[in-house]
């Protein structure tokens, strides 16, 4: 409120009147400026306490891929110093995986940017890029002292929807990494030796009708122990596979026909699924690609996303296999109508050993290896396996695979 006192009442004419409501009316701004620049600092002060403070390294990248800030613990992390503010990720001495992973990142959120300034501003929004999508993935850089650091990636978006770059948090997982390592060490060892009394067992448990007849009981009781040896040796098998996976040992790499790859798969399942009551279908697509790989290990990959997909779908449920091709993809899609995944569940799903403990889960059998092994085994394809799913709306699994450059030579088998 803007008070003027005066001795005259003809002091006030209509020139006065107007002079001082614009002087009011500029005051009133400067000081709703001044006001909004408090809580900004306020804002601004608070964030820079929390970056500071915080251990996980933050890296904000626009959009043109040029670095706009870096955490204090970025920048003891990667070595940094504040001059490279501003310059661009790839001129920037950064882990390999990390650049490698922000160049792609920001050239296709340049060009969803150009997209996204081309449309009504009421309709940016619905193309707004989710933290979720998959051209936004989450990484793990090793750096040289030997730590590793699980990297997100997600986007940062204006109020209008416009995409302006990403956001880096690096976490620090070295700790988890070696807790997995001694795990896969010891379960490996277990594995191996349990190999042989085994096969002891099942060769004395077959021979038991040799030395004598049997009564009915007699060969029921016989018939359940050799079905838990047949459920241990799957076991050990698995567990023997993704070792070996993981360590890279006797994988192929050589051309293979993804389609065919597709239709063995669908096809080792179908029996099961009729069992079952599910409709298990294989959609038709355009072509069928050439990836490099091994061919045995990638049919067992699908095999293992196809029978998680009949498993988890009820009786009278449909899973149906399908195939995107784009110009340096193929991406396999199983998709059910079965019981979903939550969010919760969805973070650690291809982790090993990891179960889904539900009431609709309890009676369905099953080790917890067999995401994890089709993981490790696109991984070492130079793949990426991921879900889209919610509860009791069913889910769809991802298997995406390079496609070798057009003339490319065929790889010799290691």
């Amino acid at each position: 409120m803007l008070w003027v006192g005066t001795a005259r009442i003809d002091d006030i004419d209509a020139a006065r009147v107007n002079f001082l409501s614009t002087l009011a009316s500029q005051a009133s701004v400067l000081i709703e400026n001044a006001r909004l620049f408090q809580t900004a600092e306020g804002g601004r002060q608070r964030l820079h306490t929390i970056l500071s403070s915080t251990r996980d390294a933050i890296l904000v990248v626009d959009a043109d891929g040029r670095l706009q800030m870096a955490n204090p613990a970025a920048e003891r992390l990667l070595s940094l110093d504040r001059s490279v503010t501003g310059k661009q990720i790839a001129d920037i001495e950064l882990p390999k995986q990390l650049t490698e992973a922000l160049v792609a990142q920001t050239m296709t959120l340049r060009r969803m940017r150009r997209y996204q300034l081309a449309l009504p501003k009421s309709l940016r929004s619905s193309v707004e890029v989710s933290s979720d999508d998959e051209s936004l993935p989450s990484i793990e850089v090793l750096l040289e002292d030997g730590r590793t650091f699980y990297a997100s990636v997600a986007p940062v978006t204006s109020d209008e929807g416009v995409t302006l770059g990403v956001v880096v948090v690096m976490r620090d997982v070295t700790h988890f990494k070696e807790l997995d390592a001694l795990k896969s060490e010891f379960v490996a060892t277990v594995s191996h030796d349990l190999r042989a009394p085994l096969t002891f067992m099942r060769g004395y448990t077959t021979m038991l009708s040799m030395v004598g007849d049997l009564n009915n009981r007699q060969r029921d009781y016989m018939q359940r122990i050799l079905e838990g040896i047949e459920q241990m040796n799957g076991l050990v098998g698995d567990l023997l596979d993704l070792r070996r996976v993981e360590a890279g040992v006797g994988i192929r790499k050589e051309p293979c026909r993804l389609g065919l790859i597709m239709v063995e798969s669908v096809e080792a399942i179908r029996a099961r699924a009729n069992a079952k009551g599910v409709e298990l279908r294989l959609e038709p697509s355009e072509g069928s690609p050439t990836v490099i790989g091994d061919r045995t290990l990638l049919r067992q990959s699908l095999s293992n996303v196809v029978d998680n997909a009949v498993k988890y779908t009820p009786s009278g449920g449909k899973v149906a296999v399908g195939l995107d091709i784009t110009e340096d993809t193929a991406t396999i899609r199983v998709t059910d109508n079965g019981i979903g995944i939550s969010s919760a569940d969805q973070v650690r799903l291809f982790e090993k050993f990891y179960r889904i403990k539900r009431r609709e889960t309890s009676n369905i059998q099953g080790t917890g290896l067999g995401l994890a092994l089709a993981r490790s085994i696109i991984d070492r394809h130079g793949g990426r396996v991921w879900v889209d799913s919610a509860l009791n709306k069913g889910s769809t699994f991802f298997i995406q695979l390079p496609l070798p450059p057009e003339g490319s030579a065929d790889p010799r088998s290691e």
